[in-house]
């Protein structure tokens, strides 16, 4: 029988694919349960599931006028005023993905992160909170291919 090293190990993690797990919920929906649910079932299969990806989150950390409201206001700001910010980064960008972009643009940030602090990239699934257009989809599914899974919660 072979001795297994941690080479042989580190190949065995590379193996599992990257997973981008994408919700979609209407106003309403128990969108928070499907992500418990999703973080602990994939977890349960040996992956690591970093904070989730808040797609509406994000926009906080953008500049300008349409953003800085989301700054100022408690917890992140109303409904209405996360709906004009997406509304505002997709005319600005004339991109309607651009709220998907961002979600990308964090998980390049997370593998850039792991790589430069030599942790390496271990099974890793993304989840991404919430997705409303289907452009995001079609983008996400362009780029991760069958690695994405879309997830929609109704009630």
């Amino acid at each position: 029988m072979a001795e297994v090293t941690g080479e042989d190990r580190a190949t065995d993690e590379l193996k599992q694919p990257e997973l981008v797990f994408g919700l979609i919920g209407a106003l309403g929906a128990e969108i928070g349960a499907v992500e418990g649910w999703v973080r602990d079932r994939v977890s349960r299969l040996g992956y690591v599931v970093p904070e989730t990806i808040k797609l509406t989150a994000l926009l906080r950390e953008l500049r300008g006028p349409a953003f800085d409201a989301l700054k100022d206001a408690v917890s992140g700001g109303s409904i209405a005023q996360k709906m004009d910010a997406g509304n505002a980064l997709r005319a600005l960008t004339r991109r309607g993905e651009a709220m998907a972009m961002l979600g990308v643009n964090r998980i390049r940030s997370y593998r850039e992160e792991h790589s430069r602090e030599g942790l390496g990239m271990k099974a890793t699934a993304f989840i991404v909170n919430s997705l409303k257009h289907p452009i995001e989809i079609s983008s996400l599914r362009k780029i991760y291919g069958s690695a994405f899974v879309t997830i929609a919660v109704f009630n």
